[in-house]
């Protein structure tokens, strides 16, 4: 009897084009199985190769009953002569499958409704089982539905996964690829070659053509011709059941629902389909009165060929042969709607065991299954029930998974998504974080995935996303978001048709929520924040879902211990992340010795005796493990027994010490299959691809290796594929695990290549000034801190930094001098260096934006002396002006203005070469306060004047908008919103958000004053859209403004929660704190005539100290004595004419105070 590895081939089953199908015996066993081996014709071909082994790689996947089982992969060892004639050359591939006794669903005849029912949620399950796991089939037809006959039931087989679509979510190709799928079931989007359309709909759209045939005997679609019939499918409406098919209620809308034309309008999941199957009204279960016919083969058959080209007859205008004109077409049945199933109790419902195929499965599969998950039934117990919360309450949560690395934590998110999208309750939302920066990580990374953006243009991203939203019942597409979300996964603005201004890093992360958020509102969403301790961005945006109540998220966060050591920051912030209160923590820990050895035995089905000595050395890591014999199956040192696997004899010592060791020897025997004289280059190309990170763009990569004079050799991808080492997509890979990456980097220290390695790759992000993205400056100082060239680091620090502040992104600008703090340690950097000076004072620039002023004050006046020492005018002066900045935040103005002042002498004694308009222009709004209303305006007018002659347009729109806030607060109102506008118009130009939004808050105010409260809400509505959350202050002053506004203009709508909410965030002194207290009296006395106001006249005390005159400060307060006084609350009305008259006095408004001062009399003689 034949035998091929430790089958023995009994006899023929089929053949077909590609490959020749023999029942065979395992000798193991005595189970029978199904042997698939490519046509001798084809054996030799890389292409039908690289397709069965696609095949494989796809059913090796999935676990479930309804999906015909793959067990075994491998090529046959020397010619075999078989029954038929055929004949076998040695090293033609091969698979083994479980063998299904029963036809095809193309064989059957006339089926009843509950059959047919029956037979489609199964179909459905095994669908939804593989899209969950990341497979989309394509070529579901009758034939590819084997009907397993167990004597009782037939139980339908899904099969046949040749042109299978794997992780489809990275695909980064739009058009171009050629057409594969069977003519009568294919979807549009198949036909037109777009396979960025391609997803779980289109399975679903061969379901319903499945489900027209099964009820009509034939499919929807059907001409003579197989090209009519694609035309049809993608062109003509879908015809009306006939009149003598009788179904339930509702089933031809759940038909259209699947086979509609626009992949937006189906359903998104299998298992929304089978929910809405299910409830359907019942019938009585009769025989359909056609019988289920036998598929014309031409239609039946799976075909391939290009047809994208331009003028391609599928997608060109319709032809009058490609629609029948006599069909009658369905018009009157609505679709049926879309509704997520309910969330089941328990996650193992209906979820396979392992089963005898499995522990059966031969180890050409090794690398190709998914980690077997045992020992882990606690925490899935305490992931899905928190997931199980979140959908109940819709209220966010966190969950984070904490533990050494290679115990599982990835393992356990990816069960969690993939078992929750199988069951429809939650869609999954991925970011993969790394040591530093790259293209495809973070949560830029996570919408390009999700979206489906990698490798557009910035056109084309928009307009996916602009598709999305415009079917989104829950939102309406918004611009703004949509350019933000670019910026946020760095597409190309080189490619932008549309002059979009760029983002700031606090809008695109807004942007992102309102994006969850909307999501959120179809189903549960699952974030995965993959090592998260890389990710203080990802931490942040966990924390502002977890503040919101409107958002059903859960957030899954996995975090490796020991990369902790290494970031306080990061400690710092998942401290943080863990102690609030909707988070959770889990710790995985190291598997039991009982967990590991099932672990080895459901694996590689390891004897006893190796799967202990196996389990003594990897110590309970299962990443250790999974090496450790992926080590033995790559270097043949398993044989099958009747027991399972053994070591053969003597091989036991040689087993690998740790996990690093055993990925070094599996990429060594990847690169064994190279050329000998290609083996170093190989090393050297993936040394410098790990220092890129563990997700590698093949574009920047080879820049590197250019720079480096190391050519790739050829076939190394395909290596590193083949092996399982690394995951591919167009344009990128990523190693299968930071520890592999982590591996070539060890060996590069050893070598003493590391620092070099990195070197190559800073000189890849060049600095090219002003216009280089703050992300690619933050990656070139990564490379130069590895490289240890700590001096240019710490000028690329500072840049960065700077481009930072620009952004008003004062957080980030303080992690970035933060490095430089640290990496200036590894130097002795004399303090007298200009690098210094310049840091310490953009320190202190950046705590002012972030309301750390007592740190602040400290880091300017270090600042100013250094610069002094340097004899820098133009520093001395920045460090000055900050000073004076912080006196005036902190309430202290008499010294802030002796600070602007001083600024302004240091500059102007150093002559015309470093004046600046900063301090002039702060100047202006400091003597505004001080009652100095003409020398104010005069400042205001200097600085717009230097930053004119600067030629600099964001310097000339930031002394624009200081001194529009000068003018407005002098009691110009027209000319500060003239100047507002200007600021505006400058913004949009020049693409500066940071500097948009605060003309929008400036018009705002404008709008306020001038009693235009539509208008004030208009402004800031456009604000809180395009600001973060972080920006707390800036937001509660513009509440504040809205609710004065409401009391002024007297709108009927609540006004206290919005003038509450400056209370606590802005520090005492500040005029606005004066504001909100005088609204909150008028507020309370409306309410209630007797109310208790005395706190809120005490709460002014702090902004009385401070000595600031404002104009609009004195009108609001004689306003609230006005409500006081109408109210008979004399005392009220006292106390703030008062302070009001103080206000006009230092203003030099000698008749107001005289008209105050009457007022007061009034008061004083009770009339």
């Amino acid at each position: 009897m034949p035998q091929v590895a430790h089958y023995d081939i009994v006899d023929l089953l089929g053949e077909g084009g590609m490959a020749v199908v023999y029942r065979a015996v395992d000798a193991r066993d005595g189970v029978e199985v199904a042997l698939k081996i490519l046509n001798a014709k084809l054996g030799g071909d890389a292409a039908h190769r690289d397709m069965l082994r696609e095949e494989v790689r796809a059913a090796a996947r999935l676990r479930h009953s309804n999906v015909v089982r793959v067990l075994d992969l491998g090529r046959v060892p020397h010619h075999l002569e078989l029954t038929g004639g055929h004949v076998v050359g040695a090293g033609q591939d091969y698979m083994v499958m479980e063998l299904v006794d029963g036809p095809s669903l193309e064989e059957r005849k006339a089926l009843r409704w509950l059959e047919i029912k029956s037979l489609l949620l199964q179909v459905l399950g095994a669908l939804a089982n593989a899209h969950a796991h990341g497979v989309i089939h394509r070529d579901l037809k009758p034939a590819n539905i084997l009907l397993a006959d167990d004597g009782r039931t037939l139980t339908p087989k899904v099969t046949d996964f040749g042109i299978a679509r794997i992780d489809i979510e990275q695909i980064d190709t739009g058009r171009g690829e050629a057409f594969a799928g069977t003519p009568d079931y294919v979807a549009p989007e198949q036909i037109v070659g777009t396979p960025r359309d391609q997803g779980p709909w289109t399975d679903l759209y061969a379901v319903g053509c499945l489900a027209w045939e099964l009820v009509t005997g034939e499919p929807p679609f059907r001409s003579e011709h197989w090209l009519q019939t694609l035309r049809k499918h993608t062109h003509q409406p879908l015809p009306a059941l006939p009149a003598d098919v009788q179904v339930p209620a509702g089933f031809e809308g759940w038909l259209r629902r699947l086979l509609a034309k626009d992949t937006r309008e189906r359903f998104r999941r299998a298992a929304d389909a089978a929910y809405a199957l299910v409830r359907l009204s019942p019938m009585p279960d009769n025989p359909f009165p056609r019988p289920f016919e036998i598929a014309l083969p031409e239609g039946h058959s799976t075909i391939k060929l290009d047809l994208t080209a331009q003028n391609s007859p599928v997608t060109s205008p319709d032809e009058p042969s490609a629609i029948d004109d006599t069909m009658e077409f369905c018009a009157a049945s609505p679709l049926a709607p879309i509704v997520a199933p309910p969330f089941p109790a328990s996650f193992d419902l209906d979820e396979p065991v392992a089963s005898d195929d499995e522990l059966n499965a031969g180890l050409g599969l090794f690398h190709m299954r998914p980690t077997p998950l045992v020992g882990r039934q606690s925490i899935q117990n305490k992931l899905w029930a928190t997931l199980a919360q979140v959908s109940r309450t819709e209220q966010s949560a966190c969950v984070v998974l904490r533990g050494p690395s290679g115990t599982g934590k990835s393992r356990l998110a990816r069960w969690l998504v993939a078992r929750a999208e199988e069951l429809g309750v939650a869609d999954g939302w991925k970011a993969i974080h790394g040591q530093q920066e790259a293209p495809r990580l973070g949560l830029g990374g996570m919408v390009a995935r999700q979206f489906r953006c990698f490798g557009q243009t910035r056109d084309e991203a928009a307009q996916r996303l602009d598709d999305w939203l415009e079917v989104s019942e829950h939102r309406e597409r918004n611009q703004p978001d949509v350019q933000a979300l670019l910026d946020l996964m760095a597409v190309d603005r080189q490619s932008d048709t549309r002059n979009s201004a760029p983002s700031s890093p606090a809008q695109q992360r807004s942007a992102l929520r309102r994006l969850v958020a909307t999501a959120c509102a179809e189903r549960t969403c699952i974030l995965w924040l993959d090592d998260l301790q890389w990710g203080l961005e990802g931490i942040s945006f966990a924390l502002e879902l977890l503040e919101r109540d409107d958002v059903p998220v859960l957030v899954v966060a996995t975090v490796q211990e020991e990369a902790l050591a290494d970031s306080a920051r990061a400690r710092e912030a998942l401290a943080q992340l863990e102690a609030h209160g909707r988070t959770r923590r889990l710790d995985v820990d190291p598997l039991t010795r009982r967990a590991q050895l099932e672990m080895l035995e459901r694996m590689a089905q390891l004897s006893p005796q190796d799967a202990r000595a196996l389990a003594e050395r990897t110590g309970g890591n299962p990443m250790f493990a999974v090496q450790l014999v992926g080590d033995c199956v790559d270097r043949g040192i398993l044989r099958p027994t009747r027991q399972g696997f053994v070591l053969v004899e003597g091989a036991r010592p040689e087993l690998a010490g740790d996990v690093y060791e055993a990925l070094r020897r599996r990429v060594a025997r990847a690169l064994d299959t190279l050329a000998a004289d290609s083996r170093r280059a190989g090393w050297l190309a993936l040394e410098l691809a790990a220092a890129l990170g563990l997700e590698v763009d093949v574009g920047e990569w080879s820049r590197v290796c250019e720079l480096a004079r190391v050519s790739v050799p050829e076939g190394l991808m395909d290596a590193l594929a083949s092996a399982r080492l690394i995951d591919q997509s167009r344009g990128a890979f990523s190693f299968i695990h930071a520890m592999l990456r982590e591996t070539l980097l060890r060996r590069a220290r050893s070598q003493g290549r590391y620092r070099a390695a990195h070197r190559f790759c800073a000189r890849a992000f060049v600095d090219d000034g002003p216009g280089t993205r703050w992300s690619m400056r933050r990656r070139r100082a990564h490379h130069l801190i590895e490289a240890e060239q700590y001096e240019e680091a710490l000028e690329t620090l500072l840049a960065l930094a700077k481009n930072q502040l620009d952004l008003a992104d004062g957080g980030r600008a303080r992690e970035s001098l933060e490095l430089f703090v640290r990496t200036a340690a590894h130097i002795e950097l004399d303090r007298k260096s200009p690098l210094v000076a310049d840091a310490v004072i953009s320190m202190a620039h950046s705590l002012v934006n972030t309301s750390e002023y007592l740190v602040a004050r400290s880091f300017a006046r270090v600042g100013a002396h250094l610069a002094r020492e340097l004899a820098d005018p133009a520093l001395e002066a920045r460090a000055i002006a900050v000073q004076a900045q912080w006196e005036l935040f902190s309430g202290n103005l008499d010294e802030g203005l002796v600070n602007i002042e001083r600024a302004i002498e240091v500059q102007t004694e150093a002559g015309a070469d470093v004046l600046r308009y900063h301090p002039f222009a702060m100047a202006g709004y400091m003597l505004v306060f001080a009652g100095r209303l003409d020398e104010a305006i005069d400042c205001a007018r200097k600085a717009v004047s230097l930053a004119r002659a600067s030629g600099q347009r964001w310097q000339l729109g930031r002394a624009l908008e200081y001194g529009a806030w000068t003018l407005l607060e002098a009691g110009h109102l027209d000319q500060g919103r003239a100047w507002g506008e200007q600021v505006l118009q400058i913004a949009e130009e020049i693409g500066q958000p940071f500097l948009a939004s605060g003309a929008r808050a400036l018009l705002a105010e404008c709008a306020r004053r001038a009693g235009r409260h539509d208008e004030l809400v208009r402004w800031v509505e456009q604000v809180r859209a395009e600001a973060h959350e972080s920006h707390g202050v800036a937001l509660a002053v513009l509440d504040m403004r809205v609710g004065l506004s409401r009391l002024e203009q007297q709108t009927g709508e609540p006004a206290k929660r919005l003038l509450e909410g400056v209370i606590d965030v802005l520090p005492e002194g500040l005029v606005e704190l004066a504001y909100a207290r005088a609204g909150l009296i008028v507020d309370a006395l409306r309410r209630d005539p007797d109310a208790d106001v005395a706190a809120h006249l005490s709460a002014m005390e702090p902004v009385r100290q401070t000595g600031k005159v404002v104009l609009e400060l004195a009108r609001l307060l004689e306003w609230a004595a006005g409500e006081a006084s109408a109210r008979d609350r004399s005392d009220v009305a006292r106390t703030l004419l008062v302070d009001a008259r103080e206000q006009r006095r230092g203003l030099g408004d000698l008749d107001a105070v005289r008209r105050i001062d009457e007022q007061l009399g009034l008061l004083d003689s009770g009339s």
